[in-house]
């Protein structure tokens, strides 16, 4: 069966907007170097997808933690085994803007697997409300204007987060 095959019915629009940062991190086997080159290349595939809703940062590239499988010398999700001199690495990016989240996640994924960019699991998370803080000082690029980037919340006076609204 290849890609093609696969007929899979659409979801439902899913809106984000300024007040969401939309996280997305992959595990892949890897050495460092392998790891850095694959982040380059995960956001050149991906740009061009984020520049049509918003804009990206990209996050740390870091060993995944020992209880989310380090030590594991076969992944759970993508079933394939370490290589020699590989470790279990987490490679993140975070995505502010407006549209639908389903589209971008299924484009993204669409995207990068079309590169051949090879990894163990994708995961994305939303984080909104009291997350959003964490998450805005995790990815600061993400802030809008001077008051968010200083408190971590969306400023009432920010024109792109509450435009103004004429009679």
């Amino acid at each position: 069966m290849t890609d093609d095959d696969w007929v899979v019915p659409e979801d439902d629009y899913e809106p984000f907007d300024e007040w969401m940062v939309i996280e997305f991190s992959y595990q892949i086997f890897a050495t460092r170097d392998e790891a850095e080159r694959f982040a380059a290349a995960l956001h050149d595939v991906i740009a061009p997808i984020v520049g049509s809703v918003g804009r990206c940062q990209t996050g740390r590239i870091e060993l995944t933690s020992a209880a989310n499988g380090q030590h594991d010398e076969q992944h759970s999700a993508s079933r394939r085994r370490r290589q020699p001199g590989q470790s279990l690495y987490d490679v993140e990016f975070a995505v502010r803007g407006r549209g639908d989240s389903n589209w971008l996640s299924h484009s993204i994924f669409h995207a990068v697997h079309a590169a051949r960019l090879d990894w163990e699991q994708m995961t994305e998370g939303l984080r909104q409300g009291a997350d959003l803080a964490a998450a805005l000082q995790k990815y600061p690029q993400l802030a809008i204007g001077v008051g968010e980037a200083n408190d971590h919340s969306p400023s009432d006076d920010d024109p792109t987060v509450n435009p103004p609204r004429y009679l």
